[in-house]
């Protein structure tokens, strides 16, 4: 808008609104000893899961356990669910959740730590980040914009490249690595 005469000053984000009222988060139960990593949302190669798998394999040992359930329909992408199964191979570690009413969300942000958006397109925002902020679960998303609009990287959340797997390995390792990271990426959620 503003390449096309508006002002900046006359521009104002408003993001997504949640209807909270029936929803009832409910407290997390850290474990000093995992990990627990959450994809949510649609299984399809612009979505990055593929990214995630690949980086959450390349995890280095720690006193920590890294576990990754991913949420999504098993039958709609037939094809890439498949590839990324294969992918996946028989990794102890790594859950195909399927997918969920929405009605659980909570439910289902209450059993992660972290919740990662490997999106590897431009969203335009994605709900399950502020569904997952109303949870106070952080989240690491790709760097993109938008993204980087919902997420303050170091406060929140962790932002990582867009790139290939590199930088969210990273990520995910120190998340691993450093257990107060966690705890102080949700106490600033808010």
């Amino acid at each position: 808008h503003v390449l096309c005469g508006v002002p900046k000053e006359r521009i104002e984000l408003i993001t997504y609104g949640l209807d909270l009222s029936a929803w009832q988060p409910l407290p997390k139960t850290p474990r000093d000893d995992v990990l627990r990593i959450g994809y949510i949302g649609q299984l399809a190669p612009q979505k990055g899961v593929h990214v995630l798998i690949e980086a959450f394999k390349q995890l280095s040992p720690s006193a920590r356990k890294p576990l990754l359930s991913i949420h999504g329909s098993l039958t709609a992408e037939l094809e890439y669910v498949r590839a990324l199964q294969k992918l996946a191979g028989d990794h102890p570690s790594i859950t195909f959740a399927g997918e969920f009413d929405n009605a659980r969300i909570a439910e289902v942000l209450q059993q992660v730590d972290v919740l990662v958006v490997p999106s590897q397109w431009y969203e335009t925002g994605p709900l399950v980040t502020w569904e997952a902020f109303a949870s106070r679960t952080p989240v690491l998303a790709t760097g993109l914009p938008n993204m980087r609009h919902q997420i303050r990287h170091g406060v929140d959340g962790l932002l990582f490249a867009p790139d290939g797997s590199e930088d969210l390995v990273r990520q995910l390792q120190r998340l691993l690595d450093e257990p107060e990271l966690v705890e102080r990426l949700t106490s600033h959620i808010g």
